[in-house]
């Protein structure tokens, strides 16, 4: 099928948001996120910014020394995606919502940023957390700096819309209470801020107990993981993944034969970590949500806020594996 661009003048609609990570470029529309086919990466969210604010295709292309036919077949990628206002659209592309009872372990920015990005018919979303809200958490989520000290189920149901998620306060990662709640979830989000390893270990044995999918999301002060989508008993878990980490360290150079990372001179802020990282834990959730996606290779989607760069990760099963063998 022949593509052409929209016509001269055609708006974005107001609800797409678009995230350069790296080489990736990801438009979350609506309820759903897509990865566009583009080059150029750096600079296509400049481009659409200027597209936006009403200048000529022409001469937004020069100003960022961007090939045209490369400015032509993003627009023309966009409106196969229905990014514009109006009727206006190439083709349909249909992708299968997110449906169900969602449960997030752990109440950040990144957490809040997905909760608002589900669907809000045929989908619920529930909060388990336990702790207290600090002044680190309050960095990447504006308008929550008054409630530090607080527990963040509160903050939690101060900072969404009432009526949009069910919050559990006081829940322990221990109890029978937390057992039954993940066994009541059609897919679980675990984003309890840092490594966290114990709670990582237990929601993969509670989830592939009751073969349950669930995402991880782990952050530090360099990086960010995502992933891997795990689907019990079928794809690696997060045992997996941390033993063969752990094996490959073992393995690695030293650190005074390695060379040095790249690095940005100014690190991204809190807030707009939370932001994209959230926009690609959708994207993940939306794969995970997916029946046809279930035989599609594991991968972590790391985000590396030393070069604001992005890359996938492969992720295998490791033969007798102690947190998934016996699954």
């Amino acid at each position: 099928m022949a593509r052409s661009s929209p016509p001269e003048g055609a708006r974005l609609r107001d609800d797409l948001e678009v995230v350069v990570a790296g080489d990736r470029v990801l438009a979350y529309l609506g309820n759903h996120t897509y990865e566009l086919s583009v080059k150029e990466a750096p600079q296509i969210a400049h481009f659409i910014e200027l597209y936006d604010g009403g200048q000529p295709v022409a001469e937004i292309a020069a100003l960022l020394n961007i090939p045209r036919a490369t400015a032509d077949d993003l627009l023309a990628n966009l409106a196969d995606l229905g990014c514009f206002a109006g009727d206006f659209r190439l083709s349909e592309r249909d992708e299968r919502p997110i449906t169900g009872d969602i449960g997030f372990v752990g109440f950040n920015a990144t957490t809040c940023g997905m909760i608002r990005r589900l669907p809000r018919e045929g989908c619920t979303a529930s909060i388990a957390d336990w702790r207290i809200w600090t002044a680190a958490d309050a960095r990447g989520l504006p308008g929550s700096e008054a409630f530090v000290g607080q527990p963040r189920s509160a903050v939690a149901d101060r900072m969404l819309e009432p009526g949009r998620v069910m919050i559990l306060p006081g829940i322990e990662l221990l109890s029978d209470d937390f057992t039954e709640w993940v066994a009541r979830q059609s897919i679980v989000v675990a984003s309890p801020g840092g490594l966290s390893p114990a709670t990582q270990e237990l929601v993969n044995q509670r989830c592939g107990e009751r073969r349950i999918p669930w995402l991880g999301i782990r952050d530090v002060a360099s990086h960010t993981d995502i992933g891997p989508a795990v689907r019990p008993p079928d794809t690696p878990c997060y045992v997996c993944v941390t033993l063969r980490t752990f094996l490959n360290r073992s393995v690695a150079l030293p650190p005074e034969m390695r060379s040095p990372p790249k690095r940005q001179k100014k690190y991204l802020p809190s807030a707009e970590r939370a932001e994209i990282t959230a926009i690609l834990g959708m994207h993940e959730l939306h794969e995970l949500a997916s029946p046809d996606d279930t035989d599609a290779p594991s991968h972590i989607t790391r985000l590396d806020w030393r070069t604001n760069e992005s890359r996938r990760l492969p992720a295998l099963k490791l033969p007798n594996c102690p947190g998934c063998e016996w699954w």
